[in-house]
């Protein structure tokens, strides 16, 4: 008999959640993909925080990661920087990645679960060099004419709904600001 397999959050999880807990919404949180968990990583988004310090990071080492074994309902509703360490992300801004290698579809795969819950994926990886790629536009370009393996039209129609609430309320918090300062 198989036992359902029982999610456990990413690495550093639990003090996003017990933040979370106390009333605090980070902007964003950044999930390294990668074996460097100290690495730098900074995103556009840094100087619109209102929390001291850097963003809450998760991270998930590339050769521990497996389909459906992370818990990452604690992204619910918020943005979601994932840096691709290794770039396996490679030119999955320009095609398919069904045919690609297993490093580079466990990425996406991994985009997919993420955008499940998230407002926002954002990726940032050195196979793009200074750009970023949201994953909803990464599986807009890949779908063709259905999405992609990694996504869906549930996620996208759940997705989309979480974003725009997201950037509804990232334009309110940027108005605000602004008017304290007039």
């Amino acid at each position: 008999m198989n036992l359902p397999l029982r999610k456990r959050l990413p690495a550093y999880g639990a003090r996003l959640r017990d933040l979370i807990r106390t009333g605090v919404l980070p902007l964003c949180v950044h999930l390294i993909y990668g074996f460097d968990w100290k690495a730098p990583n900074e995103c556009v988004w840094h100087q619109l925080s209102t929390l001291p310090g850097p963003h809450p990071l998760l991270a998930v080492k590339p050769s521990d990661y497996m389909l459906g074994a992370l818990d990452f309902s604690v992204v619910t509703g918020l943005k979601v920087c994932v840096f691709d360490q290794d770039g396996v992300a490679g030119d999955g801004h320009r095609r398919d990645v069904a045919d690609a290698a297993p490093a580079v579809k466990a990425l996406f795969v991994l985009l997919g679960e993420i955008a499940a819950f998230a407002a926002e994926v954002e990726v940032y990886s050195p196979a793009y060099g200074e750009l970023r790629f949201s994953a909803h536009e990464l599986a807009a370009w890949q779908a063709r004419p259905d999405w992609p393996f990694w996504w869906s039209a549930d996620i996208e129609e759940k997705h989309g709904k979480r974003r725009a609430i997201w950037y509804a309320a990232l334009y309110e918090r940027a108005e605000a600001r602004i008017l304290e300062r007039v």
